[in-house]
């Protein structure tokens, strides 16, 4: 899968910007590609921050998604990943988590540590060995993510859980002002295809993830507090935005849940 996928040019890196110190731990991003490949990981996307300093172009904060052997082929709509994410920039550590690729719109979940306790590991000391060990340790818990999931399917989530969970979508998008929203949690839960139309946790927790993060919405009862209408909702092109939007959802969904 590596030939077909158009690599960001700080996956490539050599060494870190020129700023850190030296006990800073350089993990090329390129080495973790093939280490992982060895491992019997696959890259499956590979994506990077945009910059607006040059010293920093070719050093920033990118993302990479890994399907290993064991999961690609299990048909149930959806494959479990692994998420690694790395920065040679002193913007951010190594970030090792699991993810869910969902087939039907091609959409990538994250899945948060009160699921799956993820890796966020320092620079510092930190070793190829260790960043294997880490990725190996969340493959074996990735049951878990599956169950999870079985669960939500079964449960039918009433309207009240439903807008709670649009509009912790929502906030986590747009911030706390519900004045600055440029759509309702009504149109927040507005189903894309016929697979998500049921209301079970699963279809509905889809729904908003996929809706906060893709956008191109538009919701003519909302205004601005200048009186003109908001425009079509844009797509989230922020690693780290997608991350903590995806993660809030995730612990969102997981608490209600518990409801049921």
């Amino acid at each position: 899968m590596t030939n077909t996928l158009e690599i960001p040019s700080c996956v490539n890196a050599v060494s870190p910007i020129s700023t850190v110190s030296g006990r800073y731990g350089f993990i090329p991003s390129n080495e973790v590609i093939s280490a992982f490949d060895k491992e019997g990981w696959k890259l499956t996307q590979a994506s990077a921050v945009k910059v607006r300093k040059p010293d920093r172009q070719g050093y920033q904060k990118h993302l990479l998604r890994f399907v290993h052997h064991s999961q690609a082929h299990i048909n149930t709509g959806h494959r479990m990943e692994t998420v690694f994410i790395n920065s040679h920039d002193k913007t951010s550590g190594v970030v090792l988590g699991s993810g869910v690729f969902r087939f039907v719109c091609s959409n990538g979940l994250m899945v948060a540590d009160s699921t799956i306790q993820g890796f966020k590991l320092y620079h510092t000391g930190l070793t190829m060995d260790r960043v294997i060990t880490c990725a190996h340790d969340l493959l074996q818990q990735q049951g878990k993510v599956a169950e999870t999931i079985d669960r939500w399917k079964e449960i039918k989530l009433d309207r009240d859980h439903s807008l709670e969970l649009a509009r912790a979508g929502l906030e986590l998008r747009w911030g706390a002002d519900p004045t600055k929203y440029p759509i309702s949690a009504e149109v927040l839960l507005t189903p894309r295809r016929q697979d998500d139309v049921e209301d079970t946790l699963w279809n509905i927790f889809n729904r908003v993830q996929e809706n906060t993060i893709n956008g191109g919405l538009l919701d003519r009862t909302r205004t601005r507090d200048n009186g003109r209408s908001f425009r079509l909702t844009r797509n989230i092109k922020s690693i780290t935005a997608n991350h903590d939007i995806n993660i809030g959802l995730w612990d969102t969904a997981n608490e209600l849940a518990l409801a049921y």
